[in-house]
């Protein structure tokens, strides 16, 4: 049995655009694929509703990532023929009738960072936060925590860093069962040692979560259903400086106030690239 998780990040750089190469086709992600181009129309339909440009971008860098790094688990199904639907709970799941059975994924974003999970035997759960995409006033929100987890936030010297990793290994997990924050994020807490999820009365729950290194002011975690020896390697990859290009240096992306390129909106510079 296949007790590998992967991962699979990419991080939007600074200034970036959907620049055109030399024949007119969209920047190409370093994948084989346009970074939007592989999209579905229901998609393509959402990020042209979006009004900051930013998140219109990490939108396509996040589905575009999610769709490849699919097909790089699943071959026969190419980035843009996966079909996807929601469970009862909201979920997102796979559509595809050969693999909706076979594999599981999650995906989180946190600008600039997209995250994408993968598994092959067992339903799993990212989540990725930034000190960049977080909110600026985090007061209160240790309210959120399990006493175990607010006396750990009280004893770090680092605070935001050591809420966002609580954070995210909790969000992980909830995703992994589907529940995502319908689940009463007080009434359990991460082992922070080994990753098993306790509930408010210290049983064990069916669900474990990791945090997973990455680079700092980003916390990334993981989460899968089962026990916490079911799961004995995750694997991550970047995608960094790939998804879409960087404006020359020393240029600048104006960032008029509807959140459009060069005073227009994000739908009409969509229009005038397709």
């Amino acid at each position: 049995m296949d007790n590998t998780i992967s991962i699979y990040t990419s991080t939007i750089a600074s200034g970036v655009t959907f620049p055109r190469t030399a024949g007119g086709a969209q920047h190409d992600t370093g994948w084989d694929y346009p970074a939007w181009v592989v999209l579905s129309v229901e998609e393509r339909q959402r990020m042209s509703r979006f009004v900051r440009f930013d998140d219109a971008l990490l939108y396509c860098a996040a589905h575009s990532l999610k769709r490849q790094a699919l097909s790089l688990h699943f071959p026969a199904i190419a980035p843009s023929e996966w079909r996807f639907s929601h469970e009862g709970n909201g979920k997102p799941v796979i559509a595809n009738a050969v693999a909706s059975d076979t594999i599981h994924f999650s995906l989180s974003h946190s600008w600039p960072v997209a995250a994408v999970a993968i598994s092959r035997v067992r339903p799993c759960g990212v989540d990725v936060e930034t000190e960049a995409g977080a909110p600026k006033n985090l007061d209160g929100m240790d309210a959120a925590l399990h006493p175990a987890e607010q006396a750990c936030l009280r004893d770090a010297t680092d605070k935001r860093s050591c809420f966002l990793d609580l954070w995210t290994r909790k969000e992980a997990a909830a995703k992994a069962l589907g529940c995502g924050l319908a689940w009463e994020f007080s009434s359990f807490h991460v082992c922070p040692r080994c990753g098993c999820v306790l509930c408010a009365d210290g049983s064990p729950a069916s669900v474990c979560a990791r945090s997973v290194p990455f680079r700092p002011g980003v916390s990334l975690a993981v989460g899968w259903i089962g026990l916490v020896n079911d799961v004995l390697d995750i694997q991550t990859r970047c995608a960094d400086a790939n998804m879409l290009a960087p404006r020359p240096t020393g240029t600048r992306r104006p960032r008029p106030a509807n959140g459009g390129p060069n005073g227009r909106s994000f739908a009409e510079a969509m229009e005038r690239r397709q």
